[in-house]
């Protein structure tokens, strides 16, 4: 959801409970209002289990000047959101001209995106892991379980995110860069054991 107000708006909180109560993970723009509002809210990604919040940084990681320094977890997820390319609406001539773009609502369809490969490689990988786990079969299935309902929750969806961060941050950030988790050296199976013992 690439937008954020300072007030609840009832249409969507409605929506946002319907998704809530239909497992659908959301992310949300932390908003543009700059370091200076420190108890900037931003609705609705400080309120609700089912939202993620999502910071922008540049190419290299370093924070976006226009984030706000408000953040409902102890992390302040940022993915890329400065400077992003993309096409405006055609002119007059049907010409579609490049433009850049930036702030925290270009960043979180990227977080969306990263979301979705961890959502699509778990899925994937239920039937491997429980035939692979150490444990009985019928207790690596209801640890799989656990670990896929949680993923449906800011919470939990966090927890992965960490994975791809430094732990350290960037003035107050964390850059989510996917290969730290993804890592081509890092074999399939032990990388679902490590997303499913993150979530337990």
């Amino acid at each position: 959801m690439s937008f954020g107000f300072e007030a609840e708006d009832a249409n969507i909180e409605a929506s946002l409970k319907n998704a809530e109560k239909n497992d659908v993970l959301l992310i949300a723009a932390a908003s543009n209002v700059g370091g200076d509002h420190v108890d900037a809210f931003c609705w609705p990604a400080a309120t609700r289990d089912n939202v993620m919040c999502m910071y922008a940084t540049d190419g290299k990681g370093q924070p976006y000047a226009e984030n706000p320094r408000w953040c409902k977890e102890k992390y302040r997820f940022a993915t890329l959101g400065v400077m992003v390319p993309g096409y405006a609406r055609p002119d007059d001539h049907g010409i579609s001209h490049e433009v850049h773009r930036s702030g925290t609502s270009i960043s979180t369809p990227a977080a969306a995106g990263v979301a979705a490969c961890v959502l699509s490689f778990v899925w994937q990988m239920e039937a491997i892991y429980i035939e692979t786990a150490r444990s009985e079969t019928k207790g690596a299935s209801e640890r799989f379980q656990l670990a896929k309902g949680r993923l449906f929750r800011a919470s939990g969806m966090n927890k992965v995110f960490e994975k791809m961060t430094d732990a350290d941050g960037n003035n107050g950030f964390h850059f989510v860069h996917p290969w730290r988790l993804f890592d081509g050296n890092t074999t399939s199976t032990t990388l679902i054991e490590n997303i499913v013992n993150c979530l337990i």
